[in-house]
């Protein structure tokens, strides 16, 4: 039953990898429900700046004294990602720090002054009348009505209070609502043609909603409707509010790493891993023997299933990520080392192979569990104070760490002793030296104790 069981846990450990290793094979994909992953950099990981190359701005938005709400910083990193995506980014970062900053990072961006020239622009929404070509409007003509962002009252969310279906909301200003009125009048009159001309909001040259009008708005009160949801219809009233009060910003840092100079930084930390890990595999076989080579595989499991998560999840590589990646190694060989030295004091006081696999990892399991636990306690603080600031190598340190303790603990504790069970259910256990260099010094030893 014991042996039937290691076998299918193999099983498992056969599909855990080879999933991890399928996800780094396939440089992007998309998953259903999730959305696309990877990336054309190495693996299909996602690179930091440090490592890719690119622009790095912190902006303060608002003017001082004045911290804009929750809603006006949702609408104002929403108009800075349709700006960003003009510039063609790859895996742009638009983080919000605090109440009122923005950390915007810009992989394979060089020409900084083009970038905040774009991003530094004020919001502006206009209110046009589309005169349609055709029935379906594929082909029109936009006219400016002269209506801007300025001229409205505010706009929200709400329900049709027939069908109660989501609606977009909006008041003009008082001035505004007879321009407004002879505008939908006129849109109005075209119904009774073949292509009736259409309302159209446009925010920075791009269409947020356009729509045919069903009667005048006369008193510069009205609704759109739609095939919404409630969660388009709140993000439209958040664009829509974006442009009538345009939040300011400032701009507080910038800095550009050239993209020779990351590739440069990424080649060295490679190197530097492999060596490292190089000579671990080397040292673990060499002392520890069939277990540093058990030990050696579940190094290696573990190093695909923590770079899987970091496509999958996804996680932004950075230097500051990889010396989390790297320490966290450690700590994955650290914990089989716990467990290689409880079996080595097993076998030295007469225990069989199997017995004392079994209680070394019992033994091992605490002080594992203890150290692992406090990493990543600290890995949380670190994480929950660099996500808070624009130091994005904190939060990248952290999440690298916390990501490669939470695994080597999954592999010390199962990818290790079910690789070694399985070993040990071998003729291998007959010679408890291939498990432990220490392991025959009590079998010298006995026959002078004995003669006594």
């Amino acid at each position: 039953m014991l042996r039937q069981l290691r076998w299918k846990s193999l099983l498992a450990i056969i599909v855990i990898v080879g999933v991890a290793a399928a996800a780094l094979a396939v440089p992007d994909y998309r998953i259903p429900g999730i959305g696309a992953r990877g990336s054309q950099d190495i693996l299909g990981l996602r690179l930091g700046l440090d490592l890719a190359g690119g622009t790095q701005l912190i902006y303060q938005a608002g003017v001082e004294g004045e911290v804009p709400t929750a809603e006006q910083m949702q609408g104002l990193v929403s108009t800075i990602t349709r700006r960003i995506d003009r510039l063609g980014v790859a895996e742009p970062s638009i983080q919000q720090l605090g109440e009122d900053r923005l950390l915007i990072q810009l992989p394979g961006v060089e020409d900084t002054q083009q970038a905040k020239d774009l991003i530094g622009q004020t919001a502006q929404l206009e209110i046009v009348e589309r005169i349609c070509d055709n029935a379906s409007c594929t082909a029109f003509e936009d006219r400016p009505s002269g209506l801007t962002g300025g001229d409205m009252a505010r706009a929200f969310p709400s329900q049709d209070q027939t069908t109660n279906r989501p609606v977009l909301s909006f008041e003009l200003n008082r001035d505004a609502a007879q321009q407004f009125a002879v505008m939908t009048q006129r849109i109005f009159s075209t119904n009774i043609t073949d292509s009736p001309d259409q309302l159209a909001f446009v925010l920075d040259g791009e269409v947020l909603v356009s729509a045919v009008v069903n009667s005048p708005i006369l008193a510069g009160v009205g609704i759109i409707q739609g095939t919404f949801t409630a969660e388009e219809v709140r993000q439209l009233a958040i664009q829509v509010e974006s442009g009538r009060l345009p939040v300011d910003i400032e701009e507080l840092s910038s800095s550009v790493v050239a993209g020779s100079l990351g590739a440069q930084s990424l080649d060295e930390a490679l190197i530097a891993g492999g060596v490292g890990l190089l000579l671990v595999l080397f040292f673990m076989a060499a002392y520890y023997r069939v277990s540093g080579v058990v030990a050696g595989m579940a190094l290696i499991c573990y190093i695909l299933i923590v770079l899987a998560l970091f496509k999958l999840i996804p996680v932004t590589l950075t230097l500051a990520g990889l010396a989390g990646f790297v320490l966290s190694l450690g700590m994955a060989v650290d914990a089989n080392i716990l467990i290689f030295e409880r079996l080595k004091e097993e076998l030295q006081i007469g225990r069989t192979v199997q017995l004392a696999m079994q209680i070394g990892f019992n033994r091992a399991w605490p002080s594992i569990r203890d150290g692992n636990v406090s990493t990543i306690l600290i890995a949380l603080v670190l994480f929950f104070f660099g996500s808070g600031s624009a130091n994005s190598a904190v939060t990248g340190f952290a999440v690298a760490l916390l990501l490669g303790v939470l695994t080597s603990m999954f592999t010390a504790i199962f990818i290790s002793r079910n690789l070694l069970g399985i070993v040990a259910a071998t003729w291998l256990r007959r010679s408890a030296r291939l498990f432990t260099p220490d392991a025959g010094r009590r079998d010298r030893a006995a026959p002078a104790g004995g003669g006594g």
